[in-house]
């Protein structure tokens, strides 16, 4: 759709530069059985980022970044720190380490175990997602992704820290791989005490 539009109004295409930014869903994607366009440098793309370190439960940000070789030189640099705050439904602190151990230990266990992972979560998030609007609040998701953003206004507070990201009243969730549906239920009571029968 973007490209679609900068075609329209003849934008040449030396006159912008096009990142996208897959996320987790760049690695998750693939193991899931579903019809999805693939993103290729036959396009006027720029560069592709894919990360997997909130999906694995690490607490080190880290991505791959692929790009064409016309681009390589001027987006390379030196990355010294980054800060992290989680976005994920756990009360406990994320897991530190190497995150291409983390990626190598997910790997080994080979291509079904891991799919069966990511399908695990997407199902999960699904019920979560169900279970939020039940609620009487709006919530969403996309059906490839784990997450899922609900509203609440700013001036509710969950009583248990969740860890969560917030962006004005919308509330972001991430459903991970340990996630376990008595904390499900337990987090879907906290969000059903905070908006009232009223909503």
């Amino acid at each position: 759709m973007v490209i679609q539009t900068l075609e329209e109004l003849e934008v040449p295409h030396g006159h912008f530069y096009k990142h996208c930014d897959c996320s987790r869903l760049g690695l998750m994607v693939p193991f899931v059985a579903l019809s999805v366009s693939k993103l290729t440098f036959k396009e006027p793309i720029g560069s592709v980022s894919v990360s997997w370190h909130k999906f694995l439960k690490c607490k080190n940000a880290a991505c791959v970044q692929l790009t064409s070789l016309e681009h390589a030189d001027a987006i390379s640099r030196v990355v010294k720190g980054l800060a992290y705050e989680g976005a994920n439904i756990m009360n406990t602190s994320c897991c530190y380490g190497s995150v291409l151990n983390l990626l190598w230990d997910a790997f080994k266990e080979g291509y079904t175990v891991v799919r069966e992972q990511v399908s695990n979560c997407l199902e999960k998030a699904e019920y979560l997602h169900g279970e939020i609007s039940i609620c009487g609040t709006f919530a969403s998701r996309d059906r490839l992704s784990n997450t899922v953003v609900f509203d609440l206004p700013q001036v509710k507070k969950f009583p248990t820290d969740w860890n969560l990201s917030r962006e004005g009243d919308e509330v972001f969730v991430m459903v991970r791989p340990n996630v376990t549906l008595k904390e499900m239920v337990k987090f879907v009571y906290e969000v059903q005490s905070l908006i009232g029968p009223s909503g």
